[in-house]
C-alpha cells in the first residue's frame, strides 16, 4: 500500500510538469521580428494570453498573425488589461517568429499608437533601471512605466 501511495504521489507531482512548454520549442528565439497591424481578436484567459493581429502586406494583402503572450495575472501586473487590447488597435509586437514560418509569433514586447509601451515578462524577473520602469533584459530596453 505504501508503494502504491508513493507512485501515485510522484505520478501526480510529475504531472503537472508536461503541461508547461518552452517558447523555443516552437519559436526561433535567436531571431527577433517586428510586426505591426490591428488586433482584430483577443484571448484574455490562463494559461496565456493570445491575440490576432491583422498585418498589411506590402500588395495589400492582410496576414492574421496569432501572438502569444504570458498569463493574465503578469499582464495586469504590468498594468496591461483586456480593455488595452480592443478589436481594431493599432499594436506594433516586437516577437519571436514561429519555427515552422506560420504567422504565429511569441510576443516579448507591445508598442501602442500613442507611444506606450509595454515588456512581456513577470515584473519579478526584471531589474529596475529608472524610477517606476521596469527593465526587460531580453527585450532591447523596452520597459513598463508604472
Amino acid at each position: 500500500m505504501r508503494t502504491r501511495r508513493l507512485f501515485l504521489s510522484t505520478i501526480l507531482t510529475l504531472v503537472p510538469a508536461f503541461g508547461h512548454h518552452v517558447v523555443a520549442d516552437e519559436f526561433d528565439v535567436s531571431r527577433k521580428i517586428r510586426i505591426s497591424g490591428t488586433i482584430s481578436n483577443v484571448e484574455f484567459a490562463n494559461p496565456h494570453v493570445t491575440f490576432s493581429l491583422d498585418v498589411k502586406n506590402p500588395d495589400g494583402t492582410v496576414t492574421r498573425w496569432k501572438v502569444g503572450t504570458v498569463s493574465p495575472n503578469v499582464l495586469i501586473r504590468n498594468g496591461i488589461t483586456k480593455a488595452l487590447f480592443a478589436q481594431g488597435t493599432t499594436l506594433v509586437v516586437d516577437a519571436y517568429p514561429a519555427k515552422d514560418g506560420s504567422p504565429r509569433a511569441e510576443g516579448r514586447a507591445l508598442t501602442f499608437s500613442d507611444g506606450r509601451q509595454f515588456a512581456l515578462r513577470d515584473p519579478g524577473q526584471s531589474a529596475c533601471s529608472g524610477p517606476g520602469c521596469i527593465t526587460c533584459a531580453d527585450c532591447d530596453g523596452y520597459w513598463v512605466r508604472k
